[in-house]
């Protein structure tokens, strides 16, 4: 019976999360709309283990152009916290008001 309850309390919590995320649609490029970017510090476990890639992460910009909500689209997890202070960051113009899209970050190592 706990097993049936879990499974079906999990499958809900997916399907709310589906939701959640088709709510906002993120697949507008933001980047080239920016006014201020901030470029994310890379994280030092991911320098150490060399590990590179391209994150993506959606935002809700609110009525000033700044962003109200960051939302880790994809990429690899050891990037995740760095990528979303650094979009925490960014500021758009006014005329993006209220508008969703996304930016990517991409993580190389400079040799």
């Amino acid at each position: 019976m706990n097993k049936i309850f879990v499974a079906f309390f999990l499958i809900a919590l997916l399907a709310a999360g589906i939701v959640v995320v088709k709510a906002y649609n993120f697949e507008t490029n933001l980047e080239t709309k920016a006014v201020k970017k901030v470029a994310p510090l890379y994280p030092p476990l991911a320098k150490r283990k060399r590990v590179e890639g391209k994150v993506k992460v959606g935002l809700q910009l609110n009525s000033e152009g700044l962003v109200s909500t960051a939302e880790f689209i994809e990429g690899n997890a050891l990037f995740k916290p760095a990528s979303l202070e650094a979009a925490k960051q960014w500021v758009f113009s006014k005329s993006m008001a209220g508008s969703n899209g996304h930016i990517v970050f991409k993580f190389e190592i400079e040799e």
